[in-house]
């Protein structure tokens, strides 16, 4: 395969691919899910319609965690490793740390254990940070969707660190990261290997175990009268 079918698989539009524009899907997919909630969650809170029950968010906990999968899943196209052709050797935090040293600026390139830990872990696990501690001193994190004056920062006091993240800058700095991986994968033969072997490893059809041969059977018996049955009705 030359540099161009190379380029061509990664940034070219296949209609009958399950997923058309393989790197594209970072933007079109999850980047506009991200730019959704926060423009969405700007407008429902300037919204004084009474029709609106409830408390809204602003994103302050899912846009950290759509953007760990963003991250996880180009530090794995990145490295050319996922979980399906490495097996249980697969490490998602060596594939992001290698992916944050070479792409994150300032002093984030030199956290990224902590951040990934913290942040990844925590919220996509328990939709919350994970809780950090070493010699006496507490890690603590919060997200706030405030207006780009107020940037992400670090600041001490006593015995706690505290990890402030502005999501909408983080969502600007990831943005500006993929710009940057898509410039180096263009002119690099070793990350255009990497992305097509990362990718062809995640886009597969997977056999079913037993029990989901179960939800398969009652799913196609189900179906069989009329083709169409309603999931949440």
């Amino acid at each position: 395969m030359n540099a161009r079918e190379r380029l061509d698989y990664i940034f070219g539009d296949h209609p009958t691919d399950y997923i058309p524009n393989k790197f594209g899907w970072l933007d079109t997919v999850l980047l506009s899910d991200i730019r959704t909630l926060i423009s969405g969650g700007k407008r429902l809170k300037n919204t004084k319609s009474r029709t609106l029950i409830g408390s809204y968010g602003a994103g302050n906990v899912t846009i950290p965690i759509l953007l760990c999968v963003g991250i996880e899943l180009a530090a794995a196209l990145y490295v050319g490793k996922t979980r399906y052709n490495v097996g249980s050797n697969y490490d998602a935090t060596a594939n992001v740390e290698v992916f944050i040293k070479m792409f994150f600026p300032h002093h984030a390139k030199e956290l990224p254990r902590i951040l990934w830990n913290g942040v990844r872990n925590g919220l996509d696990h328990t939709f919350f940070p994970k809780f950090l501690k070493a010699n006496r001193i507490r890690i603590q994190f919060m997200f706030y969707t405030e207006s780009m004056n107020v940037k992400s920062h670090l600041v001490k006091s006593r015995n706690v660190i505290k990890i402030n993240i502005n999501c909408i800058e983080f969502y600007q700095v990831f943005k500006q990261v993929l710009k940057d991986y898509k410039s180096q994968v263009q002119s690099r033969k070793t990350l255009q290997i990497n992305f097509m072997k990362a990718w062809k490893s995640i886009v597969k059809f997977h056999a079913m175990n037993a029990p989901m041969l179960q939800d398969f059977n009652y799913m196609s018996t189900q179906l069989r009268p009329t083709n169409r049955i309603n999931l949440f009705l």
